[in-house]
């Protein structure tokens, strides 16, 4: 068994806070090594719904951004960062921060008459690229945040995450920690970005997408791979 890592950037104002994580595929026993090693939590299961957007050439997802509306929480944009775009992620959440962002990758004069991300879609060409359901489950283990995601169209993905204020050393710690536990879960996951549930859209296609949704995404935007 083994187990993909992936360091993804949390950042709140101007601290370094980041979410070290790692995914695994979720099988019959996962459940089981999770109580063996004394987790705790699992019971509840919450459905929530993402809606990811880009344009029809996907120039947010050739330069490995993510932006998507999560119910209940909002807008999101994960942006590349540092040498590592691959594996290492800053996060913006918030209507004027993510419209903030656009402006920037899209070269757009902070005149443009925009009071939020839903009235920028149009003028910039993005639309819906994939909306799914997911259901969490989670638990902790330590200092360590495991959470159980179902997709709407079945299939099953875990995440292993420490959260760390810190510099390298400290995330390099966190990293043995996380891929440590998540190797004593599941297998593989080599999802390439930043992973989730992507790969696995239900019309397949070598897009974005993910494994949640938004309702509020004009309907079900049957998708293509994606971010979890």
């Amino acid at each position: 068994m083994g187990c993909y890592g992936a360091l993804g950037g949390h950042w709140v104002g101007l601290g370094g806070i980041y979410g070290v994580e790692a995914k695994f595929a979720v099988g019959p026993g996962t459940e089981a090594a999770l109580a063996a090693l004394g987790a705790v939590g699992l019971p509840h299961c919450a459905p929530f719904r993402d809606c990811y957007f880009d344009g029809p050439a996907a120039p947010l997802g050739r330069a490995d951004v993510w932006l998507r509306h999560r119910q209940g929480q909002g807008w999101q944009i994960k942006l590349p960062h540092g040498d590592t775009a691959v594996t290492a992620y800053r996060e913006v959440w918030g209507d004027a921060g993510v419209l903030a962002e656009l402006r920037r990758i899209f070269g757009v004069p902070p005149s443009a008459p925009w009071r939020g991300v839903g009235e920028a879609l149009g003028p910039l060409g993005l639309r819906p690229t994939a909306s799914f359901v997911t259901r969490r489950r989670s638990a902790r283990l330590g200092g360590l945040r495991v959470e159980l995601d179902e997709a709407d169209f079945g299939y099953g993905l875990g995440e292993v995450e420490e959260v760390v204020l810190g510099g390298p050393q400290e995330v390099a710690e966190a990293r043995r920690r996380v891929e440590g536990v998540c190797r004593a879960l599941g297998e593989v996951v080599a999802v390439g970005g930043r992973g989730g549930l992507g790969g696995r859209g239900r019309e397949g296609g070598g897009g974005r997408g993910g494994v949640e949704g938004h309702g509020g995404c004009g309907g079900r935007s049957r998708g293509t791979g994606g971010d979890g």
